[in-house]
């Protein structure tokens, strides 16, 4: 049956409070997140203690649980509404659950190696589900909250603001110094109370969320959306699946990056206390690109600006791959260009996605937001798992041994995962993005459509 849709306000634009709220909402997503992209692998191997072998399969198994997870998660989000709506809810009563499961998994009790990995699989599993409980439904929420083509930019740009922050400024350039205050010598400590730290702004920044954001254009299914019926809108969608294809390349890009740096300037660089600063650097750099995302796409379109974004941060990879460890200042640069690159792409990410979601309603009728951003969120668990098992993987074949000089060998591995790799993955992004059609011109043709159709069952 064909959804109706909520549509008070269509043309009321959001409020400087509601954007802010909305980007709040991924800051504080991402102090969870971060932590597991960047130090969950080195907490495992250098401060719990598991080998990096069985770290890399709990990572790969537990990411990938978590992806199939995400489906279903949307499948549920279509089907029940509350008086706060169909989204909004789930920060209300996920996010303390997801704080507390965030604080248990850096926390290191006094077990036996099979115990240890039990506790990591459980902790580790049981936060995955909640945050796909929680972050799927905010993630959702933008296309609810305005089809205004400026307001939904300035909600992507905000969220990539707020995930930066959260996962840059915060985790990367603070985690190491309060781990090593917080903790006073012992690392198991710090990283406890660290968590501790970071679960509290997380469930603020949330609920702050919950309270500021309101949704608008809110589709209901009679009987909710059935797994047909998402099938059958992505079938149709063929933007959401070239863009599927590219993120896939450019996620795990991005993810292994994130997973192999504290590696690299321990062992590589040889230097460790500027591991705070690099993050930081690369954080500034990629709202740098996010800012200067919003202008280019107004003059080369969303798409053009993707692509230029990927292809900086492939050639700055191969640059930091042909600089020697010793050449800080230089690798600092690349790193940073790569990162500004990025930020072109990450700046346009959500936008793009919420895009398809009118592109699917006009093809097939259905309004599917939470289904649509099921599997956006499917691809960035899935690539997250990618990002953790290679790394892991490749430390393991050379011969990475934790807190020791390390062999040529495992430090050639360590710079591959760290430049290389990453390159690669971000030039195979480019690819599918050459045959995307869903341009500015056509989507406000569709929104104007879709209104077209609604504004009957309007009088």
């Amino acid at each position: 049956m064909l959804p109706s849709s909520n549509n008070e306000d269509s043309d009321t634009r959001l409020t400087w409070q509601e954007k802010l709220g909305y980007g709040l909402g991924d800051f504080g997503s991402n102090l969870v997140w971060g932590m597991c992209i960047t130090f969950l692998l080195y907490f495992y191997t250098d401060v719990f203690g598991i080998s990096a072998a069985a770290a890399g399969t709990l990572l790969l198994i537990a990411r990938v649980f978590d992806a199939v997870l995400d489906p279903i998660m949307g499948l549920i989000t279509e089907r029940f509404t509350t008086r706060w709506g169909k989204f909004r809810h789930y920060l209300l009563f996920g996010t303390p659950v997801m704080a507390l499961l965030l604080v248990l998994t850096f926390s290191t009790p006094d077990l036996g190696p099979e115990g240890k990995l039990v506790y990591a699989y459980v902790t580790y599993i049981l936060l995955g589900v909640l945050y796909t409980v929680v972050n799927l439904p905010y993630g959702a929420l933008a296309p609810t909250m305005t089809q205004e083509a400026g307001d939904r930019n300035a909600l992507s740009v905000y969220r990539s603001f707020g995930a930066k922050a959260g996962d840059g400024l915060v985790v990367g350039l603070a985690t190491p110094t309060l781990v090593l205050i917080l903790g006073a010598g012992a690392a198991t400590r710090g990283y406890q109370l660290t968590a501790v730290i970071y679960a509290v702004l997380c469930w603020a920044a949330l609920w702050f969320t919950f309270a500021t954001c309101r949704e608008r254009h809110v589709a209901q299914m009679t009987g909710g959306l059935s797994l047909r019926q998402l099938l059958h809108v992505l079938r149709w969608n063929s933007p959401f699946l070239l863009l599927f294809a590219s993120f896939l390349f450019f996620v795990s890009a991005v993810f292994t990056r994130g997973t192999a740096t504290v590696y690299y300037m321990t062992y590589n660089a040889g230097q460790p206390g500027l591991l705070g600063p690099l993050l930081a650097a690369g954080t500034v750099a990629s709202m740098l690109g996010i800012l200067m995302s919003q202008g280019f796409a107004g003059r080369l379109g969303k798409r053009d600006t993707f692509i230029f974004g990927l292809g900086l941060w492939a050639v700055c990879g191969v640059g930091m791959f042909l600089t020697p460890y010793s050449a800080v200042m230089m690798l600092f640069l690349w790193y940073v260009g790569g990162y500004v690159g990025m930020g072109f792409s990450f700046g346009l990410f959500w936008s793009l996605i919420a895009d398809t979601v009118e592109y699917g309603e006009w093809q097939t009728g259905i309004r599917a937001e939470g289904g649509i951003y099921s599997i956006a969120s499917f691809l960035l668990k899935l690539c997250s798992a990618v990002a953790g098992i290679v790394p892991a993987v490749v430390l393991d074949l050379t011969g990475y041994l934790p807190n020791v000089a390390q062999s040529d060998r495992a430090l050639a591995g360590i710079n591959w995962i760290m430049t290389l790799f990453p390159a690669v993955f971000g030039l195979l992004a480019i690819a599918p993005l050459l045959f995307y059609r869903l341009d500015e011109v056509q989507f406000t043709k569709i929104v104007y459509e879709l209104r077209q159709r609604q504004s009957p069952a309007r009088r």
